[in-house]
Formats: structure tokens, C-alpha cells, sequence
């Protein structure tokens, strides 16, 4: 049995643990009860309540606007569309390597001066927003600039379970 349970730390700051107990049922009221009276102090259970099956973030959807003119954005998009990856920097003070944007981000659907995007996450990583605005920009035949990066959903799905040595969703 997964239960959920929202504690306040100090009255300031709200978190939200996840346990996992053993058995078919537990009464909730009498679990945040239990578990008050063993928090240290300024720990304060809030509630319990019973959690959905776990999941993993496999990716978001952006809506990026451009201060372009609609032909060249749509350049841009139908060049990345046609290329096959589309290798963009990634530096940090500690690493340099390359992130092919196109395998993370295979569709841009255009939206007016906007390109909506899926940009997937997966063991392997995932590319930024702003690196699939260089990589468009790679794209265009003209300069363009970006007026907004708005993420609109963030897509989930449940994680595997493990059983063993295999793994079953």
C-alpha cells in the first residue's frame, strides 16, 4: 500500500512524502496520528491519503513565440523536420558534449510566429528548450530572436515495476 502524506516543516514549508507500508489496509487518520506523535519537533503531518502508482516524467510540451517572419520560421521547421539529427553544444564548468535535439525533439508543429514542441526525457537525457531554439535557429536562413518559452504540459507515464530481475509497467 503507497500513501501519500503532506507535512509542514517548521509552519513554513509544505512537502509531500510518499510511504510505503505493508499490509492491505491502514487506517489514515490513525497513521497521521501515530506518526505526529514520533516527528520531531516542528514536523507536522498534515494527511494521508493513498497514492496513484507511481510515475516518471518522460517529457514536456513548449510553446516557443518568435519575433520572426512567418516564412522563416516555417524554413526553420521544415529544416529541422527534413534533417536527421541536429547536434547542438552543451557545455558545463565540469563537461562538453553534443545533444542531438532532433532525436529529443522530432516534431515542431507550427502555431502562427510559435512552435509547439514535445521534448521527450528518457535514461538518456533530454535537450533543453533553449537548445532546441539553437537548433531551430541552426535551421532558419535568416536571424530570428525568441519573445517566450512557455511550457505547457508535462507528460508522465508509470514507472516500471521491479520484479525481481525483469521489470513489468
Amino acid at each position: 500500500m503507497r500513501i501519500e502524506l503532506r507535512l509542514a516543516i517548521q509552519d513554513r514549508t509544505r512537502y509531500l512524502s510518499q510511504l510505503e507500508l505493508v499490509g492491505d489496509s491502514h487506517d489514515l487518520d490513525d497513521l497521521v496520528v501515530r506518526f505526529a506523535a514520533n516527528c520531531p519537533r516542528g514536523v507536522v503531518p498534515l494527511e494521508a491519503c493513498l497514492a496513484g502508482p507511481p510515475t516518471a516524467v518522460t517529457g514536456a510540451t513548449y510553446r516557443i513565440v518568435f519575433d520572426a517572419p512567418g516564412e522563416t520560421l516555417a524554413q526553420a521547421v521544415a529544416a529541422h523536420r527534413a534533417a536527421s539529427e541536429l547536434r547542438i553544444p552543451r557545455c558545463s564548468p565540469l563537461q562538453h558534449r553534443a545533444v542531438d535535439v532532433r532525436r529529443y525533439a522530432p516534431e515542431l508543429r507550427l502555431d502562427g510566429e510559435a512552435a509547439i514542441v514535445q521534448i521527450a526525457i528518457d535514461d538518456d537525457g533530454s535537450a533543453k528548450p533553449s537548445e532546441v531554439v539553437r537548433a531551430l535557429a541552426s535551421c532558419a536562413p535568416d536571424a530570428f530572436a525568441v519573445a517566450g518559452i512557455t511550457r505547457r504540459a508535462v507528460h508522465a507515464a508509470p514507472k516500471p515495476v521491479r520484479v525481481g530481475a525483469t521489470e513489468t509497467t
